[in-house]
């Protein structure tokens, strides 16, 4: 989950940080989590498309997104305490949209044009 994270966010041309609501991703792509079956799913949309990028096998999974410095900080912890903490920079950009302190639920991120 966090090489895909790694990827998603380093590559990104601007990133926003988004509270527990969806957001319009016609221009991007959202990342969150989904535990509404207990599992903790690491979950992409894609416009109307929805996939699942990773099944944890973990329930209680809490994942956290926030603002360090230049740098996306991904906090990943199991309910068995376990925790993963990251800081991620993102090479294409200093856009970061959110509030420094805030923690959030969804990451919206905005990939590369190609052309």
């Amino acid at each position: 989950m966090l090489e895909y994270l790694e990827k998603q966010i380093g590559t990104a041309t601007r990133i926003e940080l988004l509270g527990s609501e969806e957001a319009d991703v016609s221009d991007g792509k959202m990342i969150f989590v989904n535990t509404d079956d207990s599992v903790g799913n690491l979950v992409s949309k894609e416009g109307m498309v929805v996939s699942k990028i990773r099944n944890s096998n973990l329930s209680d999974l809490s994942v956290e997104f926030s603002i360090s410095g230049k740098n996306v900080r991904v906090k990943m912890e199991a309910s068995d305490g376990h925790t993963i903490q990251k800081e991620i920079f993102p090479q294409n950009t200093t856009n970061i949209i959110g509030t420094v302190g805030n923690t959030y639920s969804y990451l919206k991120v905005i990939p590369v044009t190609t052309y």
